[in-house]
């Protein structure tokens, strides 16, 4: 199977994105295709632009703009574990401009003490800002970890309590 990616510029720096004919399969902060180079085999990644690449583009650039709430691109977690992918759906309830805890979380999944896990799960999300993990915060309201960094976990929810 071929994958298609591009780089898109955002406020907060490049996005490569990553999307077969049919779904989504990463979203990264970075600006190189070594972002996705562990997960899938890079001589069959193609430069080129699809239509969920094209929409994806789109609907991000949307997002900074404060023009879009909700995102209606098909998305492929499948390479998760199943708890992981159990996370990462949750994740997509969180509504715009919400926060949860990594506590919340791992209440709503039926794993009460997997706070950590829930942590870890976030950390390993493979769409960023789609699968909201930004939206999580520790219990104390604490902004802690977050793979493109707490000063673009800052900003997104910032620009998110803004659009209002």
């Amino acid at each position: 199977m071929d994958y298609n990616y591009s780089i898109i510029e955002t406020p907060l720096g490049n996005l490569s994105i990553l999307a077969d004919n049919e779904s989504l399969k990463m979203l990264k902060f970075s600006d190189s295709l070594q972002s996705f180079e562990k997960k899938f085999p890079m001589p069959k990644i193609l430069r080129k632009k699809n239509l969920v690449l094209q929409n994806a583009e789109k609907q991000i650039q949307e997002y900074f703009r404060k023009e879009r709430k909700i995102f209606d691109i098909p998305l492929d977690i499948s390479l998760g574990t199943t708890f992981q992918q159990t996370v990462w759906n949750s994740l997509i309830d969180i509504g715009y401009g919400s926060l949860a805890s990594y506590a919340d979380i791992a209440r709503k999944i039926n794993h009460p003490n997997a706070y950590r896990a829930v942590g870890n799960a976030n950390n390993s999300n493979p769409i960023s800002i789609i699968i909201p993990c930004h939206r999580v915060v520790g219990s104390n309201g604490n902004l802690s970890g977050y793979g493109g960094g707490i000063d673009k976990k800052k900003f997104l929810i910032d620009l998110e309590e803004e659009h209002d």
